[in-house]
């Protein structure tokens, strides 16, 4: 089972916590769907470095990702570097990472970890 917890923020934008017995993961739908953090609960051990000098935030699509990166986890869909397919030029590190994303929580138990 695994409880979803819509009522937190982070870095000035809305966060979504994911959690079960054993992970706890905290995403930022707005900042390109970035998990930013995912801890790993019988060893209190955070598995993601964040950089303490760039914090996450809004991105501009087309954005170089190496400029940006601060760390976590991002998407990266459709491509890695910036190329040309079938005509039509690709970001870098796709399109995925730099957008917002929505989501909703269907059949999550928001109450209890069992």
């Amino acid at each position: 089972m695994c409880r979803v917890d819509t009522n937190w923020s982070c870095f000035g934008t809305p966060a979504v916590i994911l959690e079960n017995k054993v992970l706890k993961l905290a995403v930022l739908p707005e900042y390109g769907a970035k998990i930013i953090d995912i801890l790993y609960k019988p060893a209190d051990t955070h598995l993601l470095w964040l950089n303490p000098r760039n914090k996450p935030g809004k991105i501009p699509f087309g954005a170089l990702y190496d400029d940006n990166f601060n760390g976590g986890w991002d998407e990266l869909f459709p491509t890695d570097i910036p190329c040309k397919i079938n005509g039509e030029m690709y970001s870098d590190h796709g399109e995925l990472w730099a957008v917002p994303h929505r989501g909703e929580a269907v059949g999550a138990d928001k109450a209890d970890l069992d």
